[in-house]
């Protein structure tokens, strides 16, 4: 069974992903989107909020390249 992913685990995650005033607002409004490049790869798309009082994330991979659709 994998480890548990604790809140704090969860804070870092959003630590590292978002930036200082992108951590403000989330804090501040207790939600927020936004993006993270990573070249060569493509943009993660964050949805940060808080839930049980404790961090939680949205996040979904947008490929640079499309990936071709298979029928």
């Amino acid at each position: 069974m994998p480890p548990t992913i604790t809140a704090a685990d969860m804070e870092d995650f959003v630590h590292q992903l978002g930036s200082k005033a992108e951590l403000n607002r989330l804090e501040t409004d207790r939600e927020i989107s936004f993006q993270f490049h990573s070249v060569g790869i493509g943009y993660l798309r964050v949805s940060g909020y808080y839930k049980q009082n404790a961090m939680a994330l949205a996040v979904r991979l947008v490929p640079e390249e499309p990936v071709p659709f298979e029928t």
